[in-house]
């Protein structure tokens, strides 16, 4: 995948994230450690490894400029998280996927 196109994908993935949980963009690429944050920023590194195949460096390099390693342990961290933080990974995904989806349609 071309590096714009990962850089549209993550910023979408973002935006959506933003929409969902009210966590301004700014604030998920910022350095900001609050845990509302930081909860919404490791779903959107879940939305984008796991659903769409990107790597840590991808994902960290679009996601505020974040180190690969800093990546994996959000991934690691957001496995050991309840349900309910499962339920906001799908719900955003949804979003996106429609989102992506209407897109198409009007393209």
């Amino acid at each position: 995948m071309r590096d714009e196109d990962v850089k549209f994908l993550v910023s979408s993935i973002v935006a959506t994230t933003s929409n969902v949980t009210g966590v301004s963009v700014q604030a998920l690429l910022s350095p900001i450690r609050l845990h509302r944050v930081v909860l919404a920023r490791w779903a959107v590194m879940q939305i984008a490894s796991y659903r769409y195949g990107l790597t840590l460096n991808q994902i960290g390099r679009h996601l505020g400029r974040r180190h690969h390693t800093t990546v994996l342990h959000g991934l690691r961290e957001a496995k050991k998280l309840p349900e309910e933080f499962t339920k906001l990974v799908m719900e955003i995904d949804e979003k996106l996927t429609s989102v992506r989806e209407t897109n198409r349609v009007t393209a």
